[in-house]
């Protein structure tokens, strides 16, 4: 099928405005055995983590890249990032957007992921506007099977310079998420599997652009009683972290390691139209790189935005 023209809001996403914050005066940090993380430096890689995090969810829907939500959805941080946008901006998808290749794409095993296709985005198409912004999207996202003979939730997906843009209500560009990279996603009864390669730069207007790198898994495990279906977004469960994360301001740079203290509560019915879609949990990330040792706590609670802290380990 052609994807299916629909509607729905960004997701409000965990107080992503820290994002605005550069990683300016880094290199003022404190050495030695009590150096500490400046309070700018805590919130901006406590956002990273947290905005890639709450991303990956979105992608972890079965046959969900499949579909046109994706790319557009994936504006997560639009949320009080930028003044003057919607905090639930509508965006309706349009049989034009994006272009799909082939057209009818071959589905060897029936299961809903194609053999391979690819997802253009191009203007004027996929632009989308209310009354308080627009967002533009461009770029392509390719989607693969990677056993096309036999029937199973399993899909491959490389995003090339998937660029998403939010303009102000005076066509003034205010916030650019740039994704490239790729992601695969298992999935069965008993849960998901996201092995996640993706890079993202966020582009805040007046500030540095930000690169986020990752290269970490993520595993999904359904609620008791509740299902996972192909094209529907995730029923509610929990979700752990763990691996390889970074990131630079092309001045300075923060290489660390992640790790779930305490599993993600995921509960999108609960969480509808708050800051986060989660209830509980807690993510370390571990500073790998030269400066403060330690590591940072990432900490969700009852749907609100998270909160950070560093803690000094030497």
């Amino acid at each position: 099928m052609r994807p299916r023209p629909l509607r729905a809001s960004f997701h409000p996403l965990l107080g992503a405005s820290v994002l605005a914050i550069s990683l300016a005066g880094c290199s003022s940090s404190s050495t030695g055995p009590n150096a500490q993380l400046t309070s700018a430096q805590v919130q901006t890689i406590g956002a990273s983590v947290a905005t890639e995090i709450e991303s990956s969810l979105i992608l972890m829907t079965p046959g969900a890249a499949t579909t046109a939500a994706p790319a557009p959805r994936w504006v997560l941080g639009a949320r009080g990032v930028a003044p003057g946008v919607s905090a639930t901006m509508q965006w309706s998808a349009v049989p034009s957007c994006p272009t799909v290749t082939p057209y009818p794409f071959l589905d060897s095993d029936g299961d809903g992921v194609p053999d391979n296709v690819q997802l253009s985005f191009t203007l004027p198409a996929c632009s989308f506007t209310d009354a308080n912004g627009t967002l533009e999207v461009t770029g392509t996202l390719g989607v693969s099977d990677p056993q096309p003979q036999t029937a199973g939730l399993t899909a491959t997906a490389t995003a090339t310079q998937l660029r998403d843009v939010i303009l102000d209500a005076s066509n003034v560009q205010v916030l650019a998420i740039t994704h490239n990279g790729s992601w695969s996603v298992a999935a069965s009864s008993n849960g998901v599997l996201e092995s996640y390669g993706v890079n993202t730069v966020v582009e805040v207007q007046g500030r540095a652009p930000v690169t986020i790198t990752n290269a970490w898994l993520g595993g999904f495990t359904p609620a008791q009683g509740a299902a996972l279906s192909l094209g529907e977004p995730l029923p509610a469960g929990t979700l752990t972290a763990a691996g390889g994360f970074s990131l630079s301001d092309g001045t300075n740079a923060f290489v660390l390691t992640l790790d779930t203290s305490t599993p993600l509560s995921y509960d999108p019915v609960t969480c509808a139209g708050q800051p986060s879609s989660l209830t509980a949990g807690e993510v370390h990330a571990t500073l790998n790189s030269a400066g403060p040792k330690g590591y940072l706590s990432v900490q969700w609670t009852n749907c609100a935005a998270p909160t950070y802290v560093f803690v000094a380990t030497g």
